[in-house]
């Protein structure tokens, strides 16, 4: 008999017309199994009542199918659940690995002697305050906080005057830690997804990040995979990327994982690793599966399974790109002439539903045509 798997992630349109899963469980969608849904509001992910309606909906579809296997978008997630039920589990690497992989400080330093890393300095946001860190960086004003596990923009600030400094100090418990970087403007965010197995990798095509900025907080709005750049900034985004690929299967570490950068001055700079899924993911997956290679999801599963490819899609242009329509945010994407609207994924949304601040609502995507 044939293994079902089901998704436990953000969106439902992530996997959509995708045969790797037999169902899913999600936060955004218009399936029985969408807390959003359930809840009649769209709010932002990881709530204690998100949990219980995920554990039960887990109960729910193991009374109907016992085999069923269960795939995280974010493995980090999985302290969340029950023991009793990961061991239902598949493609987690161990919780302790995740974690420091998770932390932009560790990352940061690890990677420092292999290539260029972002300036920081770690300390509790009961330590937070603007004058200090104008002292420990001579000649900066505006700066990057963040909680240091922060993902997708939600704990990701920029500021630029003392006031705004305290006001995003008490968002955050006393002992949180704050990792603290320079701004800097007229930058460009690149990620690039990677799969390790466990001798060989795949880096796939990179993308850049559109990042909206709402008050003080930066928020991951879209992306776009047909970025045009010189074949400087490819090599050195591949390059980078083979390194920390290499490491990370020197730790034991398999399956998917993102690496963000910053290119600035005309040079690259290392943010951070995603042990995890991307919000860039979905197109990444439309192109595999356009060109009939294994799914990203089926690509992830065969690295804990000892099954390894020799693809090298580093050097692919996709005509992609996505922009998130996020509430109270009213910025709206700015498109190349050449973009052109191929699908909307609403995952359950629709005018009449309530929203949270800040949460993601619907996410349209586009081909740039040549």
């Amino acid at each position: 008999m044939k293994q079902k798997y089901i998704w436990i992630g953000p969106r439902y349109s992530d996997i959509d017309g995708d045969t790797f899963f037999e169902n899913s469980i999600t936060t955004y969608g218009n399936n029985k199994y969408s807390f959003c849904q359930h809840s009649k509001i769209r709010d932002a992910r990881g709530s204690s009542n998100e949990i219980i309606f995920i554990e039960n909906a887990i109960q729910e579809l193991n009374a109907l199918e016992s085999d069923y296997q269960y795939m995280l978008y974010d493995q980090s997630e999985i302290v969340n659940f029950s023991k009793n039920l990961t061991t239902q589990f598949v493609c987690t690497n161990p919780p302790h690995l995740v974690n420091i992989l998770n932390s932009k400080e560790f990352t940061r330093s690890w990677l420092s002697n292999e290539m260029n890393c972002l300036p920081f300095v770690v300390m509790p946001f009961s330590d937070v305050n603007y004058k200090k860190i104008c002292r420990l960086f001579p000649g900066v004003d505006s700066f990057i906080i963040q909680n240091i596990y922060g993902v997708g923009g939600t704990k990701t600030h920029l500021i630029n005057k003392e006031s705004l400094f305290e006001t995003i100090a008490k968002k955050y418990k006393p002992y949180e830690v704050s990792i603290i970087s320079p701004y800097i403007s007229n930058s460009i965010s690149f990620n690039v997804h990677i799969l390790c197995g466990i001798k060989k990798s795949i880096v796939f095509p990179y993308s850049a990040q559109i990042i909206n900025q709402c008050k003080e907080r930066l928020l991951y709005a879209g992306c776009n995979f047909n970025f045009q750049t010189d074949n400087c900034i490819n090599y050195k985004i591949y390059e980078a990327a083979c390194i920390i690929s290499e490491k990370l299967i020197n730790l034991g570490y398999r399956g998917i994982a993102g690496i963000d950068f910053l290119w600035a001055n005309n040079t690259l700079y290392f943010v951070e690793i995603n042990p995890r899924f991307q919000g860039s993911t979905r197109l990444l997956n439309i192109w595999l599966r356009q060109y009939n290679y294994p799914s990203i999801y089926q690509l992830h599963y065969d690295m804990f399974i000892d099954k390894e490819y020799d693809y090298n899609f580093s050097n692919v242009s996709l005509p992609y790109m996505s922009y998130n329509y996020i509430s109270d945010v009213s910025i709206k994407p700015n498109l190349p002439s050449n973009a052109k609207l191929i699908l909307r994924d609403l995952d359950g949304w629709n005018d009449k539903i309530k929203c949270c601040n800040n949460v993601y609502m619907y996410r349209d995507i586009y081909e740039t045509i040549q």
